[in-house]
Order: C-alpha cells, then structure tokens, then sequence
C-alpha cells in the first residue's frame, strides 16, 4: 500500500519532503534545456512556424494611433478589454518588469462540443493544428519560439482549447503571428493525420491503461450523465479510425473563429503598437454567423447512484464525486476552500479516516472547475480489493462529519490566506497570468480571475457551511468503483454499511434546483478590473535598481521593491558548499545546510507558514560547490519575524539527533533516488572528471556511505569552521519597505559574529585552479533504465573570468542548434541542454543529451560534430541574435516572482558579480561580431580537451 499512497500523492501534486539533488550547482543559473519530442495530454507540444516573417507590419505613428480609438489605456499592471470588428475580444496587460511577453488565444472548443461522430476531435485538433499550414512546416513554431526565447503549448480540455506562445518582448511580433498561425492557418492534411493517428493511439490506449484515469473518466460520466461533459475528450478509436480531412476541417471551421475566441497579451509590450500587430495578424480573420448552440446547463443534480465496474486493471479504485459550481458561480471561492479543507491543504482529514479505518492510505481530493459547473473528486486506492466499500464508507464518513463541524475562523483564515498565495505566486509568471485572463474573458469577463483575491478574503464560516449544506448531499453524491476483472462482488453488508451512512449526509431541500446557472457578477460589470485587487501595481511600471547595504560585520543586505502581488521572499547566501568538507565527510556540508533552521520532515517546501501564533520556517535549501542558499516565500508582514527566526538560527543554532536523522534520511532517500537517474548520473561523473584533484569534485549530495556516518559533532564542528557572516548575501524582494528591511537587517544580523577571521577561512579554501586535473577522455556508467543520458564537456572558467558571458553565450548556441538538429531534424534524441557552470575556482561547459539507447551514439556523433563545426565556421548575425534572445528569454523566465528574483539578486551578489548586474543576465547580449564566438569555441571546444559520459543501459 506505500506504493498506492505516494501515486495518489504525486498525482495530488505533493512534490515530498526532500527534493531531488539532481541538476543542483551554479548551472541551476542557466539551467537551458529544450523539451521532449513527444507529450502526453494536456502538456507542451511541438508547434510550426513559417521561417519568413509571420506578419508585414509597417506601422507607422499615425497608425499607431489609430489602435484604439476613443479609448483610454489602462494603467499598467491592470487588464484592458476590447472588442475587434471581427468579435475578437481581446486582453491586454501591460507589465515592464521583465523583458519577457506572452499571447494566449482561448478557443470555445472542447469535448462539450461534439457529437458522438466527432468525439475527441477538440483533442485531435491540439495536435493537428501544430502540422502545418500554408507555408509553415509541421511543428515549426516550436522550434523558432526557442529562438524567440520562450516556448509553446497547446492544450485542450471539456470546454477550452487554448493556445500559448511567449518570448523576449522584442519577439511581439513573431509571438502573435505564431498564435494566429495556429488558430487560424491549420492545414488539416490527410497525409499530416495519417501521420499522427500512430501518436494519438498509443495516447489514448496508454491513457485507459492507467487505473486513476480511467476511474476519472467514469466520474465524470456518473457525475453528468446528461451533459455533454460525460463525453471523454480524448475520444476513441472509431472515431479516430475514421479521422478525416473534411471532418476535422468542418469543426475547425465552425469553431476556431474570432467570435468564439479570447486572446491576452501579456508582458513588457507597449499596448499601442500591441494593438497594431493584433490587428494586423487576427483582424482579416472572418466572424461566423452560424455558431454552435451552447448545451444547456446541467438543472438538477445526477442523484446518487453506485456504479461497478470490472476492468483489466490492476489495482481497484474506488472513487466519490458530487457535482460543483461552474467557473461564473458565486459559490465557486467557497467549494474551492471546501476541497482544500478536505484534502491536504485541510490537513489531509480524508486520508487519516482512511488509515483509522485501515481501508486505504491515502485521499486525493480535488475541485475540478469546467465553465459550466465542477466535480469535487475523491479518489481512493482501497487498501484491497475487497475493501472498495469500506474504503468509500470511511472516506464519507469524514465528509459527514465535516458538515457538521463545519471551519473554525483561525482555519478559514489559514485556508483562504493558502489559496490566495497560490493565486499571488502564480500571478508572478507571464504565461499562466495571461492564460488565466484569458480563460476568465472567454467565460464570462476577467473580473471572474482578477477578483479572486478579494473573493478569498470575503468568505465567511457561514459562507462555507452553507455552501456545504447547498452541494455535499445524498442526491449528489455519486460511487464510482473500479475493480480487476477477476475481483469478486463487494460483500453486500459493506453497500450496506456505505448506503447507511449516505443517509446521515443528508438532502437536498425539497424543491430547491442548485442553481448551476447563478453568477457572481452581471454582464456589464464582469469585464471590469480594479487596479489594486493584486497589490500596487505602480512597479508593473519597471522595477527600481536594488539597494545594497553593507553590514559591518561582512553582510551584505540587497533589497528589491516588487509590490505588485503582496508577497515576499527572502534568500541568504552563504560562502560555503561541499568543496569546504574535510575528505571522507562528502555530504557533510548538505546535511549541515538543511539543519539552519533545525530541520523539518517538510524541508523544501521554501517558505515561512503560521502555525497558530507561531511562525514556522519550511525553507528551500540548496548547497552547492561553494555556496548554500536558503530561501522562502512569505507574507509580507511576516517578513520581521522571520528574519528573527533566521538571525536565531545562524546565531545560537540549536541541533538534536531527531532532527539529524530525519534530515539524514530524507538526504539519503533522496540521494538513492537520483542515483537510477542517468542524468544525474552522467552529470555527476562528468564533474568528477572535470574537476579531478579538486574540492569540487566530490559529489554535492554526498555517497551513501559517507552521508550515513556523520554524527551531530560533524555537524556542529562543520558550522564553528565555516558558517560566518563575512561574504554572506541576504536578499530580499517583493512587498517591503527597503529602509525598513536595511533597520531590521542591522539590528538582527549587525550583532552575528564568530570567532577568527574572514581572511584565514579565505586562505583555508584557496586551492589550486578547479580544472587543473582535468581527464579527458570517455567513461561509462551502467543503470538499468529505459532511457540513457550522455554529457560532452571540456573545461570552463570561473564565474568571474571575461570568457564567462561568451561562454553562456556559446551554451545557448550548442543547445539551439543541438535541439534543432538531433531532437527537431533528426529524432536521434529527446532532449538537450547546455550546462554552463561557473565557479570561484573555474568552471566547466557541458552539453547533456538524453537518448533512446540504440540510437545515443548518433546523437553523441551529433554534438560532437557540432562543437567543431562551431569551432571552425562562422555563424550568422540572425542567429547571433536569436541565442542572444534564447539565452536572455530562458534568464528572465527563471528570475520571474519575488523568491527567484531574490535568489538571483543573492547569488549574482555572493558570486562577486554585484546584484544590479542581473539585468544584463536577462537582456540579449548586444554586437558579438560571428568571429569572436567561432574564437572562443576554437579555444574551449577542444577534442583533446573532451569529456565523455555516459550513463544508462547498454547502447550496443
């Protein structure tokens, strides 16, 4: 059963206690790697793009003046809504903090609109759509929106499709023609659907194999069983057996038309030349006169019902679901809170009902919000086949006594204060901030998203119990049970003892219709968006330099101002990592560092949380070769204790031998996990290889032997000798008051002194150049997995050296050019990446290829070849120009939020390099003549100087 738990866990989205220590080290800065060929639903695929320019724009001022006339803009950082001729409505949000842009085209087409003869057809057309049109080739505008410095995803869903490219904002214009390209310009060929039946069937078998899904899919058509959401939007294999060119075009003709779409622009654009180049690519596109009737909206609830199935399965699942309010319901903000309540956001209450009962371990309880209405989903594996009922029995039980009790204010507060800091930081990003104004235009108007924080904030216990009362009821409820064909039938005493406790759930009131239809604001008032509902949005405006305080003791205090989202983060940066352990202690310096704050079963989570009147720091750690990080998110007025926490624990730690071994295990657990991946592996062989004889050498998350027998005195002697003030960066970014944060800084850590001198810990940790010992040469080793990895690297420099920022450059030239080659051209791989890794003591370059087995060595061969074709040709300006937009796009997306812009600002400061010059790390380097990178690949990409690891199975 451990194994049933931690599946409904990581579906759950529980990342666990410890993180992975693979990709760990300085590269986690320019971490730039290109996705996989191949995606599963509802993830990133592959796009087209036409190499030409995708739009002949010559916008003149007086055209840009033209772009919306009689309108005034909005302020930045506060949504604008227009409407084009052609019934596009249209989105835009101006925000200048990062040089990066986003277009998300929202599409009314999904599985809600088809028929029995075209199921799956939204979905098809998710991969369709990327195979070209015109003169754009199949899946060409996944390749140049790496070149733009971004991505793009396509995905759909019951009621959506919806489109999202980003980039560089220099790349606007590109970006909204790939968009346009998308929806309107899909070629449909029969020749391009013959060759993605093949994908699209290994998909949907490989999506009814899985268990979870298919009790999902018989959920949703319990749960509406007179709505057109019973449909899977998948489909299936008659329909896609008989897939063909006029079909397909037919539903992509009545659907994907201007008057059934949204598009948000978001980012650092100027919304006048915005609107231009939206006119100028979606503006010709033809309005329908004929669209689809809508489906009714579900009148009633489905009434309870027990549904039974045999499956070929292999475990059984059990599973509850009640019908819930749709995306424009007044009730949505409080079941939001009531699933979270319910699961482990609440506390995990379902899953401990569970284990009392020993019926199962383990809960997954979701909200699954469509337009129309949602599906509160519980999803159990029983802890037996035999235990279906009593698993269902436990778990309504606890759903019982949850109405009962109802929330206590303190937990409303907790809960509410949770979900609208999950909102906050996924406001922070680009992309999902235009996704979400996107999807609140198309159903209903963009007040439905921007007004959530305030909807949170307004719930009542009152709100939640009578909103509990409304839906959790017995003609709600519907049991879903999966079970492996040669199950037998449930003992009848345990549908019994289920049909039993529905009664105590109670019912709905007599007459009463749950109102699906009801929404939170009328039309007129839905597309209106105040400007503070987020936080102050005057930095949408562009950030302010940092300011940097220097401590006498040798701290060092950067403060960046972002109050856009009312959120705060804090990093501190300390000089010391893994090349500061004695010999034989590997893993010592990573043990000591997750011990800063004492140490907690829930290490990693990276932020600082109340518990009661008690505030808890959770923080993310990440000890590398010579610095340790720890960082956290939290409210901003919690930000004074928590550095009072943070200054007690560098000042007067406290360690016990609970927390060593809980830390130790995690580390280990960790450490035994990354070892079968090949990645990590190669990656780990490669830094021994070219760091030989060096302190960086060894191994950051230490060797199970070693990480095993250090005690709490290593420990504790580990932090006397290194842990001190001088060179140590604290940052902090987001809602605050930087002379605020300078007094409580200097009066928190001014006092923080050890004993000995900053100097003597310098010399202590001088050592010859890191790449002195070099070995070239090739080196395996063997795992037994289905994929292999292989890293080619030479010898780099030090973080500091003038060859570095070239050196960034030419990694962003190896992973474009690799990507478009082995993984895009060829197929010989899934993925590249190129590793740029600067240190104090030097640095190396490494491009990691992952591989199917039999075909590894053609894409070895490839990069390879490539490193010397850099060597020996020039390049052209154009594509200069395009790893300059690919390095700088990849830089701002990874500094997007307040606990990475913290964590940059922090590590560019410890680094030596200062914390303002992390603008230069996100804007594209400017006037690199061709000649200069073919010299510095001449002098660095060397075959003598080659390092060659593999790792995986065997490639012959």
């Amino acid at each position: 059963m451990v194994g049933a738990a931690s599946r409904i866990r990581r579906r759950a989205g529980d990342g666990g206690a410890i993180e992975s220590l693979a990709g760990r080290g300085y590269n986690a800065r320019f971490p730039w790697s290109l996705p996989v060929r191949r995606a599963r639903v509802r993830r990133s695929h592959r796009g087209m793009r036409n190499p030409t320019r995708a739009l002949a724009v010559t916008a003149s001022l007086s055209l840009l003046a033209l772009a919306s006339p009689g309108e005034a803009a909005a302020a930045p950082g506060v949504p604008e809504t227009r409407l084009l001729a052609n019934g596009l409505q249209v989105v835009t949000l101006e925000d200048h903090t990062l040089p990066l842009c986003a277009a998300s085209l929202w599409v009314r087409s999904g599985s809600k609109d088809e028929i029995d003869s075209s199921a799956g057809y939204a979905h098809f057309l998710e991969h369709l759509i990327q195979r070209g049109g015109g003169a754009v080739g199949p899946f060409e505008y996944q390749r140049l929106a790496n070149r733009w410095g971004g991505s793009l995803s396509v995905r759909a869903n019951y009621d959506r499709t919806y489109i999202t490219v980003t980039g560089v904002s220099s790349a606007l214009e590109q970006v909204l023609g790939a968009v346009a390209g998308l929806g309107f310009g899909a070629a449909l060929k029969d020749k391009e659907i013959d060759r993605e039946l093949g994908a699209l069937t290994g998909e949907i078998r490989n999506y009814y194999d899985e268990p979870s899904s298919v009790a999902f899919l018989e959920s949703m058509r319990a749960t509406f069983p007179s709505h057109p959401y019973r449909v899977p939007p998948l489909g299936n294999f008659k329909t896609l057996g008989a897939l063909k060119h006029d079909a397909l075009a037919a539903f992509y003709a009545n659907l994907y038309v201007p008057n059934n779409m949204v598009l948000a622009v978001a980012g650092d654009i100027d919304p006048a030349r915005a609107g231009v180049l939206v006119d100028a690519a979606f503006g010709k596109a033809a309005r329908s006169g004929t669209l689809p009737p809508r489906p009714p909206l579900p009148s009633a609830f489905p009434g309870h019902d027990d549904k039974e199935k045999l499956l070929a399965v292999k475990e059984p699942w059990t599973n509850l679901s009640f019908s819930a309010p749709g995306y424009r319901h007044p009730d949505r903000p409080a079941f939001e809170v009531i699933a979270r309540a319910l699961g482990d956001a609440g506390g995990a209450p379902l899953s401990a009902a569970l284990l009392r009962a020993k019926a199962a371990e383990a809960a997954r309880v979701t909200y699954y919000r469509l337009e129309d209405a949602g599906m509160l989903y519980v999803g159990i594996v029983p802890a037996s086949k035999e235990l279906s009922y009593a698993a269902a029995k436990a778990a309504l039980e606890e759903i019982v006594a949850f109405k009962k009790r109802g929330l206590m204010e303190a937990d409303l507060k907790l809960l509410t204060e949770r979900l609208v800091r999950d909102e906050r930081v996924r406001a922070e990003s680009i992309a999902p901030r235009a996704e979400s104004l996107g999807e609140a235009a198309l159903f209903g108007g963009v007040r439905y998203y921007w007004d959530l924080p305030a909807a949170y904030a307004h719930l009542t216990v009152a709100d939640i119990a009578r909103v509990a009362s409304t839906w959790l009821v017995g003609e709600n409820l519907r049991l879903v049970v999966i079970l492996p064909k040669d199950a037998a039938p449930p003992a009848e005493e345990q549908k019994k003892a289920f049909h039993d406790t529905l009664e105590l759930l109670g019912h709905a009131v007599a007459g009463a219709a749950p109102g699906f239809e009801r929404v939170a604001y009328p039309p007129e008032e839905a597309g209106k968006a105040a400007a503070a509902a987020w936080g102050d949005a005057r930095d949408a405006r562009g950030f302010k330099d940092p300011e940097r305080t220097a401590l006498a003791n040798g701290v060092t205090l950067v403060v960046l101002e972002d109050h856009r989202h009312a959120l705060a983060a804090v990093s501190l940066h300390l000089r010391v990592g893994s090349a500061d352990e004695p010999s034989g202690k590997e893993g010592l310096a990573n043990l000591a560092g997750h011990l800063i704050t004492g140490g907690s079963t829930a290490a990693g989570r990276g932020e600082a949380v109340r518990l009661g009147d008690r505030l808890a720091l959770l923080p993310e750690v990440q000890v590398q070769k010579d610095l340790t990080e720890v960082r956290f998110l939290l409210a901003p007025g919690d930000l004074k204790p928590a550095l009072q926490t943070l200054s007690e624990a560098l000042r007067r730690p406290l360690y016990t031998e609970a927390a060593l071994k809980t830390v130790r295990a995690g580390l280990s657990s960790a450490l035994e996990r990354s070892a079968g991946d090949p990645s990590f592996a190669a990656l780990e062989l490669f830094r021994d290889r070219v760091y030989a004889g060096h302190p960086y050498a060894r191994p950051t998350g230490g060797r199970p032997g070693t990480l095993a027998a250090l005690t709490l005195d290593d420990v504790t002697a580990f932090r006397a000798a290194h842990l001190r003030p001088a060179g140590a960066v604290l940052a902090v970014a987001g809602d605050v008051d930087p002379s605020e944060v300078a007094r409580q800084a200097r009066d928190l850590f001014g006092s923080w002194k050890v004993e000995g001198s900053a100097a003597a810990q310098e010399a202590a940790g001088e050592h010859r150049p890191a790449t002195a010992g070099a070995q070239p040469g090739e080196f395996t080793r063997t795992l037994t997995t289905a994929q292999s990895s292989v890293v080619v690297g030479v010898p780099g420099e030090a973080i500091d050296r003038p060859d570095f920022e070239g050196l960034r450059l030419l990694g962003s030239a190896l992973t474009v050019l690799s990507f478009e080659d082995t993984v895009f051209k060829r197929r010989a791989a899934f993925s590249t990446s190129a590793l740029p890794e600067g240190l104090r003591q030097g640095g190396s370059l490494s491009v990691q290829v992952i591989a199917a087995p039999p075909r590894l060595e053609e894409a070895l061969f490839d990069v390879q070849r490539l490193m010397r074709r850099l060597a020996l040709e020039d390049l052209s300006r154009k594509d200069l120009e395009d790893f300059g937009r690919f390095q700088a796009g990849k830089a701002a997306a990874d500094t997007q939020g307040v606990l990475a812009l913290a964590s940059v600002l922090g590590y560019r400061e410890a680094a030596g390099l200062g914390a303002a010059t992390y603008r230069q790390a996100i804007t594209p380097p400017v006037g690199w003549p061709p000649a200069r990178l073919k010299d510095l690949a001449g002098r660095y990409l060397k075959p003598e100087s080659s390092i060659v690891v593999k790792a995986g199975p065997p490639s012959n």
